[in-house]
């Protein structure tokens, strides 16, 4: 990779810094072009100091005429602040001008990336087909040149683009090179930003959010602060998108922090707008309003632009929240009106979707209902099922707010009821979509007025039931964010942390190192003592390498106690042999272990030769050393301990000794932390572990109430039918009037009621028995002997609602009079995970969907349990990690990705089983579940 690449990562950024520091006279040239070019985005002003130096040095050589193509190459990091600046006219004529520089020396490379610079300036100025244009072309010159990497990033900005002519093209996003994206950052972070965009335009907002922070990290590590700030915006509203408006918020707010300072434009007025939408769903609409007019006032230079688009499109919505319809509709038209310009599609079915309700709200119900329509037709060629979705429900709104002519394909009885089925017949066609309450509730108002009062009573309940799962779906997706928001961001901080912090030490051990023996053997050392995550361990490994490469009659391990006021030793070796632990005050003016901590650097104690004095402030029963050197266990700006060592020889330790212990330190430090870090990410682990316990628990509860329902709701009505009947008898008794006939269809309508009550109360006792017994076993994980088969159906009669209503079946072959001795408990939370994991992957979207549990005893002592669906099955590289802790296909989903891992925890930990998984091509998914007749103790 040369310094002039289009984004090079941050290690060619040092090497240029490195090689212009070094340099002196016109040898600065070189160094001062390539980094000038590497900084234009990343620190603007530096570059822009870096090229003046460099044509000031150009300007002063008598062979100036030689350095056209340099001078063209400072054009473009000049034209790249001019971009930024929204000076885009200038900026698009110094780059013509550098291009047609470089065409004259026949350079492919500088003409390649003249035409991105002039793409991102058509892009801005709203002139898409010549921007994806000049895209092409730089992706042409690019190839011609054997320059892959060039020609994937221009490849990228070019799918990005053209995406968003047609949302059909994001459900098969563009691939690039494996190998090259991570071999660069600069193409990695373009083409995680344009995956991030196709899966936010099919709605799969969980995975553009994990696109779009790569992006972000990606964009930072090459320099592109642009893309860097964009990216913040869009992981902030996937956020906003998944209802987890506080993350969403922390996003935009990390934007501005980046883009204030920077003055842009496009990436102020970015940050800006997605705040204040954001603000918009809050309900905050006076704050909101005042961001968007400060954005629309900030990007008045890119009226031609997209964002200013999106901008319209924001201010649109917001006048809507504010009943100012009028003023809503110039919005939308102004955003149709730019969104033709762009060929952007996605805006313009937006528009108009804001102007058929602008529209619907001031009275002009035909234009409204023509605008409406007009757009359905083009959301059906052109777009997603989610927009057709908005459309239909906005023509319902129309048609219940006007007395419009109904539509001639028309079957039901309203033309609001036509188009909510219509919309409610496509959302079966999105994956896990579920249906909103607020549709429902209108569904039922309309067969309401239809006089279907039955199927009106029926829409009303599952609009509860939508609304209590869209609920918990969402507190789930936003806890699930954030838990993979702070462990990612840990994680991250921790891990880069302690990347450099090794780096520099090895760096300097490199440096100050005296033989090539010694740095081979540190390195071991350090790979060793940074892989145990155990502190005993790391103990072990420290005492045992200190005494293979230093003098140390004795060594100590202190770690910082709790309270923060004193050390205590971990480990405390002299001659070979351990000694009792001990205690440091820190404030001890005369250990050297605690005054290594409280000044934060390394303590060297040396006895001169022939000075016999004792030492008086020696630990009791320790030996009086001649040398001594302590050092302060750092992670970061945080003190874990002290480490010394220390000989009876006097001046044992010189130089090359004290690097190696401080390496050695080093190691440790950073082992002692990677150990306290895993500590506690097993705590959250487990603190997870058991929160999805209790959900599994929690929809037992809520299968049994609903299986409850029936029976209990069928017997109050044949009681209060039987306590009818009984008035009307008495009452004919009364009035001498009853016949014999009477008395004989009472005593067989109350004998056959009686039936029917007796049938349906003894069917609600065994289901509570069945949730008695399971709910008892799943709570207390208790062990007894119990019939596999009997069990099995108690477990899966409280989860009968789950798969009848998804109009699917399960069928069951298992042994009679099988006995295991174990945890039905457990086994019941295991088979309750794989009937939700199969109905929510398996067979999702699936009709007549089948899961078959069987079992036999192939092996003395053992039985084997098959449980098998009928579903899409998993890919191989997927089925490689299903038992993986928080791996799931559906992130942002309200998929934990912990179930499965508690699965194979509780068959190979509470039952000494195993459990495999298995997909054969078109067959679905079938676990295999190998358990001993009697588990262990």
């Amino acid at each position: 990779m040369s310094p002039s690449e289009f984004f090079a990562p941050m290690a060619w950024r040092e090497a240029l810094e490195a090689a212009l520091a070094d340099a002196h006279g016109p040898a600065r040239l070189a160094p001062l072009v390539g980094l000038a070019w590497q900084l234009r985005q990343c620190e603007q002003a530096r570059a822009l100091s870096l090229r003046d130096e460099a044509v000031a040095l150009i300007d002063a050589d008598a062979a100036a005429g030689e350095h056209g193509q340099a001078l063209a190459r400072l054009d473009l990091v000049l034209a790249e602040h001019l971009l930024q600046t929204a000076a885009l006219e200038p900026a698009a004529t110094l780059i013509q001008q550098a291009m047609s520089v470089f065409s004259g020396l026949d350079d492919s490379i500088g003409q390649s990336d003249a035409c991105m610079l002039l793409a991102m300036v058509r892009l801005d100025q709203g002139r898409t087909t010549e921007a994806e244009a000049n895209f092409e072309t730089a992706a042409d010159l690019a190839r011609r040149r054997g320059d892959a990497l060039r020609e994937n990033l221009a490849r990228a900005c070019l799918a990005r683009s053209t995406v968003l002519h047609d949302i059909r093209l994001a459900r098969e996003p563009v691939e690039f090179p494996l190998p090259l994206a991570q071999q660069s950052p600069g193409l990695r972070a373009l083409a995680e930003d344009y995956r991030g965009l196709c899966a936010g335009l099919i709605g799969d907002f969980g995975r553009a959010a994990s696109h779009f922070m790569a992006a972000h990290e990606a964009a930072q590590a090459s320099g592109q602060l642009r893309l860097a700030i964009v990216s913040t915006t869009s992981v902030g509203r996937s956020f906003s998108n998944l209802n987890d408006n506080d993350s969403a918020l922390a996003w935009f707010e990390r934007g501005l922090a980046l883009a204030r300072p920077t003055g842009w434009p496009s990436s102020l007025g970015q940050c800006l707008m997605q705040t204040a939408e954001t603000l918009r769903r809050l309900g905050r609409l006076e704050p909101a309003q005042e961001l968007l007019r400060e954005a629309l006032s900030v990007m008045q230079p890119l009226a031609g632009s997209r964002a200013y688009a999106i901008n319209l499109m924001y201010l649109g919505r917001l006048s809507a929240n504010q009943e100012q319809h009028l003023a809503a509709l110039a919005y939308f038209a102004q955003l149709e009106a730019r969104a033709q310009v762009l060929n952007h599609i996605d805006f313009v079915i937006d528009a108009r979707i804001g102007e058929a309700q602008a529209l619907s709200q001031l009275d002009r119900a035909e234009d409204a209902l023509e605008m409406a329509r007009g757009t359905l037709e083009l959301a059906r060629s052109r777009s997603g099922i989610d927009r057709q979705i908005e459309l239909l429900r906005v023509l319902a709104n129309i048609h219940e707010r006007h007395r419009l002519p109904a539509p001639g394909e028309m079957r039901l009885g309203t033309a609001s009821l036509h188009y909510l089925k219509l919309a409610l017949a496509l959302m079966t066609h999105i994956q896990g979509y579920t249906a909103p309450g607020d549709l429902l509730d209108q569904l039922a108002r309309e067969y309401a007025k239809t006089g279907d009062f039955e199927r009106a009573y029926d829409y009303s309940q599952q609009a509860s039931l939508a609304r209590e799962k869209t609920h918990g779906a969402e507190a789930t997706n936003r806890a699930i964010a954030l838990q993979i928001h702070y462990q990612t961001e840990t994680a991250r901080a921790e891990g880069e942390h302690h990347r450099q912090l090794a780096l520099a030490e090895v760096q300097r051990a490199q440096v100050l190192e005296q033989t090539s023996q010694t740095l081979e053997r540190l390195s071991k050392v350090g790979q060793e003592i940074t892989a145990h995550l155990d502190a005993a361990d790391i103990f072990e490994a420290l005492n045992r390498h200190v005494q293979g490469l230093l003098a140390a009659e004795s060594f100590a391990l202190y770690l910082m106690d709790s309270d923060g006021l004193g050390l205590s030793t971990a480990l405390f070796i002299e001659n070979g042999q351990p000694q009792p632990a001990c205690r440091v005050a820190l404030d001890d003016p005369h250990a050297g272990s605690a005054r290594c901590v409280r000044e934060r650097r390394e303590v060297l104690m040396l006895r001169k030769p022939g000075d016999d004095e004792p030492d008086s402030n020696l630990i009791p029963g320790s030996l009086d050393t001649a040398s001594r050197m302590f050092a302060p266990l750092l992670a970061g700006e945080r003190v874990l301990g002290a480490m010394t060592i220390q000989s009876m020889r006097p001046e044992a330790y010189g130089e090359r000794e004290q690097r190696i212990f401080r390496t050695l330190c080093a190691y440790g430090a950073i082992a002692l932390d990677n150990a306290h870090a895993y500590a506690q990410l097993q705590a959250a682990r487990d603190k997870l572990v058991a929160q999805e316990k209790l959900a599994s628990l929690g929809a037992l509860v809520a299968g049994v109430a609903h299986e409850l329902n029936t029976p209990i709701g069928n017997s109050l009505l044949i009681a209060g039918t039987l306590q009818h009947q009984a008035l009307n008898f008495e009452q004919k008794v009364r009035a001498q009037t009853l016949r014999h006939s009477d008395v004989s269809n009472f005593v067989r309508q109350s004998t056959e009621a009686a039936d029917q009550l007796v049938q349906g109360l003894a069917r609600a006792a065994k289901l509570v028995n069945s949730f008695q017994e399971v709910a008892t076993d799943r709570a207390a994980e208790r062990r007894r002997r119990f019939d596999l088969r009997g069990t099995v159906q108690d477990i899966l009669s409280t989860l009968m609602s789950s798969f009848v209503d998804a109009g699917h079946r399960i069928e069951l072959d298992l042994p009679e009079h099988l006995t295991v001795d174990g945890y039905p408990g457990a086994l019941g939370q295991v088979l309750t995970q794989l009937v939700s994991n199969a109905l929510t992957h398996g067979l999702a979207g699936r009709a007549q969907g089948l899961i078959q549990i069987s079992a036999g005893t192939p092996h003395e002592g053992r039985v084997v349990i098959n449980f098998r669906d009928n579903g899409v099955g998993l890919a191989e590289a997927n089925l490689r990690r299903i038992f993986d802790p928080f791996f799931t296909t559906q992130l942002g989903q309200g998929s934990s990705g912990l179930g499965l891992y508690i699965c194979h925890n509780i068959i190979g930990s509470l039952f000494g089983g195993q459990i495999s998984a298995h997909s054969p091509a078109g067959e679905g998914l079938l676990f295999v579940i190998d358990l001993p007749l009697t588990a262990p103790k």
